[in-house]
C-alpha cells in the first residue's frame, strides 16, 4: 500500500460487481478511500452493496462502458496518486491471451477462468478475503418482508431466466411444474393475478438492489439459474439448504473456481 486511495477496476457486469464486494470491503479497511469503477446504469444498485462511507462508486459511461481497456490505460498516469487494483480481463497489465477461447462458431471471445476466484488472484488476495469480507446491509423493510415470508413458506424454488443480454425459458426447457411448488422468478411473476401465489411472488420482483435477493437464495429448496447476476450472488451466499442447484453456464466462462455449488449445464440450445 503506497497511497491513501485505492482504485478498483475490472469486469463491470452486475454479477462481477457482486463478486468483488469482499475485495472492496477489505480495501476499505486498509485505505482512506476506495473508488470502484462501475457502469453508470448499475451505479444506484452497486451503491447499495456497501455501507462504508469511504467506498465511492465511480460511474463510467459512453465509450468506457464498452471499452474498459482504454479506460484502464488512461488510469496509468495516476498510479502515483492511487493504488490501482486491476482484475478480470480489462486490466491492461494482464496477459490477455489467458482470457480468450475459440467458440464453436469460430469466434474468439474473452473468458474468465476460475471465476470468481481469479479476480482475487489478479489482485493478490486470498479466497478467505472474498468470503469473510462479503456482507450485506438490508433495509429494515426488506428484513420484515423476509421474516413474514419465511414464517409462512418453508419450501419454494427460485428461478432466474433473464439476464442483461439473454432470456432462457428454464421453466419449459427443464419441465418445471410451477403448480407443485411455489416458484419465484425475480424478474417476472409466473402466475396469473388470481392465483394463490401471485401476491407472494409480486413482492420479490425487481427489488431495489439485486444483492437483497441473498436471503431468498439462502433459504430456497431449489435453484434454477442462468449464469448471470443472481448466479454470482449465489456463489457468494450459503445455498447449502437447496436440494437442487442447477445453473446454465456460458460458453465464455471456461470454469468456476468455487466447487460443489451448482450442477452446471452447458448452454447449447438456441437462445430465445
Amino acid at each position: 500500500m503506497n497511497n491513501k486511495i485505492a482504485f478498483v477496476i475490472g469486469n463491470n457486469g452486475l454479477g462481477d460487481s457482486i463478486t468483488i464486494v469482499g475485495m472492496v470491503n477489505y480495501l476499505a479497511s486498509e485505505y482512506k478511500y476506495v473508488f470502484v469503477a462501475c457502469v453508470l446504469d448499475f451505479k444506484k444498485q452497486v451503491e447499495m452493496f456497501y455501507s462504508r462511507r469511504n467506498i465511492i462508486i465511480y460511474p463510467i459511461d459512453g465509450l468506457f462502458k464498452t471499452h474498459m481497456y482504454e479506460f484502464a490505460e488512461l488510469m496509468s498516469p495516476f498510479m502515483n496518486i492511487y493504488d490501482i487494483y486491476y482484475f478480470g480481463n480489462y486490466g491492461f497489465k494482464l496477459n490477455l491471451s489467458t482470457y480468450t477461447k475459440t467458440l464453436r462458431d469460430g469466434t474468439i471471445k474473452k473468458i474468465i477462468s476460475h471465476y470468481p476466484l481469479s479476480y482475487y488472484q489478479d489482485v493478490n488476495m486470498t479466497e478467505d478475503i472474498m468470503n469473510s469480507y462479503f456482507s450485506i446491509t438490508y433495509p429494515q423493510y426488506i428484513l420484515d418482508m423476509y421474516k413474514d415470508f419465511f414464517d409462512n413458506h418453508k419450501t419454494y424454488r427460485v428461478v432466474h431466466q433473464d439476464s442483461s443480454n439473454v432470456s432462457i425459458d428454464l421453466i419449459g426447457r427443464l419441465n418445471i411444474n410451477i403448480e407443485d411448488v411455489l416458484t419465484i422468478d425475480v424478474n417476472k411473476n409466473l402466475y396469473p393475478p388470481n392465483h394463490k401465489y401471485y401476491d407472494i411472488c409480486q413482492k420479490f420482483i425487481n427489488l431495489p438492489s439485486v444483492i437483497f435477493y441473498a436471503k431468498l437464495l439462502e433459504n430456497a429448496t431449489e435453484l434454477y439459474l442462468i449464469d448471470s447476476c443472481i448466479h454470482a450472488l449465489a456463489l457468494m451466499t450459503d445455498i447449502s439448504h437447496a436440494e437442487k442447484r442447477v445453473c446454465l453456464k456460458r460458453e465464455s466462462r471456461f470454469d468456476y473456481g468455487i466447487s460443489n455449488k451448482f450442477d452446471y449445464c452447458q448452454l447449447i440450445f438456441q437462445l430465445e
